[in-house]
């Protein structure tokens, strides 16, 4: 199964990453997606942005049937919604990297198990892959959840530590803070 092949066996795969590469560029510089980036968006209005990003890598695995372009464009489609790199960097990982093998013609799928001689099928049996965006997701909503709660709080004037009996503002003074000097 593994009979070497060094640099020459790595050109097959190589070829792949630079014609997705281009294609991306294709798509980018025509504006071909600019429809689907729009819809892309308004999804995140409604679910929540890794929603999106998992809803646009589905779409780009099942398109583009390669993990590498998946990626790409679903960085185009979407990557600009990140608050920082390190949360696209995240996103894309636990949606587009993870995905694309999910998709029995992509492949990232479908090479592995022509390789070991294992039916489409197997596919279901992808556990992690299917976990991780899945936990990734709740744990973005539980921090999107904590964040909103403490908001709320310091909109109350109630302290972040605090059991909501101490006011920041000053209320058991007739509003005003007394210093030392008063």
């Amino acid at each position: 199964m593994l009979d070497g092949g060094g640099i020459v066996s790595m050109l097959r795969p190589a070829a792949i990453v630079v014609l997705s590469a281009s294609y991306s560029g294709i798509f980018e510089e025509t504006g071909l997606l600019s429809d689907v980036k729009k819809s892309v968006h308004i999804i995140a209005g409604r679910l929540s942005p890794f929603g999106a990003y998992i809803l646009a890598s589905v779409f780009t695995a099942m398109i583009s049937c390669n993990q590498t372009l998946a990626v790409m464009l679903t960085h185009q489609l979407y990557g600009d919604a990140a608050e920082t790199g390190d949360e696209a960097a995240l996103a894309l990982e636990n949606s587009a990297v993870i995905i694309s093998p999910l998709i029995p013609w992509c492949i990232a799928g479908a090479v592995p198990l022509a390789a070991i001689g294992a039916p489409s099928s197997s596919v279901l049996y992808a556990g992690y892959l299917m976990f991780v965006p899945a936990f990734y997701c709740i744990a973005r909503l539980r921090k999107q959840g904590a964040a909103v709660t403490g908001e709320k709080k310091a909109a109350a004037g109630i302290s972040p530590g605090g059991n909501g009996a101490e006011r920041t503002e000053g209320r058991k003074h007739g509003g005003m803070q007394r210093g030392k000097g008063g």
